[in-house]
C-alpha cells in the first residue's frame, strides 16, 4: 500500500498526563455506562505511540489542538515532532482568536521584542513551521500580535511556506465538509 501522508486537521492528543488531569465527572459516566471500559479510556496514549499510529493510518502531519490557557504541553509536543504537526493556534481561525484572546491582557512587550518577533513571522511564513525552534514557537505563542500577524499572513500571503498552505486547505477542506454534513442532516 502506498502512503497517503493525508493532514489529520484535528489532532487532539490525550496523553496519560492529560488523563490523569482531566476527568470530568460526565465524561467518567459515558467511559463507564456506555462504552463499559473507563480504564482504558482514561489510560491515555503517549504522543510517541500516537505518532505511530498515524503512521499506520498514512497520516504525514497533523493541526495540533492546544488550549489556550495551557499551550505550553502541545507547543514541546510540536517542537519534538516537528516535522509532524502544526498548532492549531497559528491557522485554525477560532484557535486562533482564542489564543490571542487569552494572551492580550498580559502582553507588555518592547519594541525591541516586537522587532525580534516580526522577525520570527517573516522567518516563518517564508521557511514553514519546520523552521522554527522551540524556543520561537513559544515566543509566538506568548504574543498575541506577533500570533495574529502569522495567522494573517499564513491565511493571506502569496510567499507562505507549502506546509503553511497544505494546513489552512485543510482546515478550509474540513471547514467546507462540516457544513456540507449539516446541510445533509437538514
Amino acid at each position: 500500500m502506498s502512503q497517503l501522508n493525508a493532514i489529520d486537521c484535528w489532532v487532539n492528543p490525550f496523553t496519560p498526563e492529560i488523563a490523569e488531569a482531566q476527568r470530568p465527572e460526565f465524561l467518567v459516566r459515558v467511559a463507564t455506562d456506555y462504552f463499559h471500559r473507563a480504564d482504558e479510556v482514561f489510560q491515555g496514549t503517549p504522543l510517541d505511540q500516537m505518532v505511530g499510529m498515524m503512521d499506520a493510518a498514512g497520516i504525514g502531519a497533523g493541526l495540533l489542538t492546544i488550549d489556550a490557557a495551557n499551550p505550553a504541553p502541545m507547543a514541546e509536543a510540536a517542537a519534538k515532532y516537528g516535522e509532524r504537526f502544526l498548532l492549531s493556534a497559528v491557522v485554525d481561525p477560532l484557535h486562533n482568536a482564542i489564543a490571542c484572546a487569552a494572551d492580550v491582557a498580559r502582553t507588555q512587550h518592547s519594541d525591541a521584542i516586537r522587532h525580534v518577533h516580526a522577525g520570527v513571522v517573516e522567518r516563518a511564513i517564508a521557511d514553514g513551521p519546520q523552521r522554527m525552534s522551540a524556543h520561537e514557537k513559544s515566543a509566538l505563542l506568548g504574543d498575541a500580535l506577533s500570533l495574529s500577524q502569522l495567522h494573517f499572513e499564513v491565511w493571506t500571503s502569496p510567499d507562505a511556506h507549502a506546509d503553511w498552505i497544505a494546513a489552512r486547505e485543510a482546515i478550509a477542506n474540513a471547514r467546507r465538509n462540516s457544513v456540507e454534513l449539516v446541510k445533509d442532516a437538514a
